[in-house]
């Protein structure tokens, strides 16, 4: 299952706050995973390969969330 989300109103022409808001929303998806809240983990289409590199990417798509 996946979604795309950015903040209201959109900031799509930022690229720094679609990074801050991506890395929101996973520090608190990991924060509820370890909390017990929820099973999955999530991947973040700005870190694909999930590797805490934000620049190795060779397609961003900084909006997208997918459960895994």
């Amino acid at each position: 299952m996946a979604i795309d989300s950015v903040p209201y109103p959109s900031l799509y022409h930022s690229r720094e706050n679609l990074i801050a808001y991506g890395g929101f929303v996973m520090g608190v998806a990991s924060m509820l995973k370890a909390y017990g809240a929820v099973e999955h983990e999530l991947r973040w289409g700005h870190d694909w390969n999930m590797d805490d590199n934000l620049e190795d990417n060779d397609f961003d798509d900084t909006g997208h969330f997918e459960l895994i």
